[in-house]
């Protein structure tokens, strides 16, 4: 069976990770506690659950507002992660309305990089190939990478072959892509990420890889 698909719609998408780097600022050591509040919801219903604190970084956990499950910061990024995302835009909107909070706080303006890292999921039925342990996958965990270039997006993509403990017959490609830019960037490269996962040539790629 041909693993080949017609619209990327097809494949999950099950985690976001999204970062901003920026030229190196320790003023986050003194204004650690400012970031911190701007994660409490509006209605004080919750405090943020800080996971670790230290000069190096500070790391919040759920709950967390707005389909946030792990927020980052450290004195050269911001970092999200999204589990279970609703959409591109959605997601995006809320990193950078977070990351212009933060911005409010210390100084982010020289960006470095811009990076947006999506976890994919293909699955299959009944479909035999050989398995690959991810968490609670059984097997030998192994991964297959490549990196492409398209339209001036740098790409890092890793595949796992997956397998259900419980069902042997749910099995399933994670597909974890690193979509990033450290060249001529702006807060536009997210655009510019969504229009490239939305392409042909995108696509093209995905099914080259999957052959």
């Amino acid at each position: 069976m041909s693993n080949k698909i017609q619209k990327i719609n097809k494949l999950k998408k099950i985690k976001y990770f999204i970062q901003i780097n920026f030229s190196p600022n320790f003023e986050y050591i003194d204004k650690a506690g400012k970031i911190i509040n701007l994660f409490k919801s509006k209605e004080n219903s919750f405090n943020p659950d800080i996971k670790y604190i230290a000069p190096r970084g500070l790391i919040i956990g759920s709950p967390l507002p707005d389909n946030i499950s792990v927020v980052r910061i450290t004195p050269d990024s911001f970092w999200c992660k999204f589990d279970k995302p609703v959409d591109f835009d959605a997601s995006v909107k809320t990193f950078l309305r977070k990351f212009e909070k933060v911005s409010s706080v210390i100084d982010t303006s020289k960006i470095e990089r811009v990076g947006w890292r999506i976890n994919f999921l293909m699955e299959f039925q009944n479909e035999k190939f050989d398995l690959i342990e991810k968490n609670n996958i059984i097997g030998d965990l192994l991964d297959a990478s490549f990196y492409k270039k398209i339209k001036n997006i740098n790409i890092n993509t890793k595949i796992t072959k997956l397998i259900d403990n419980k069902e042997e017959n749910k099995k399933a490609l994670l597909i974890d892509m690193d979509f990033y830019k450290d060249k001529d960037i702006s807060l536009e490269t997210f655009d510019d990420i969504k229009t490239l996962i939305k392409s042909q040539d995108f696509l093209n790629f995905v099914n080259d890889i999957l052959k």
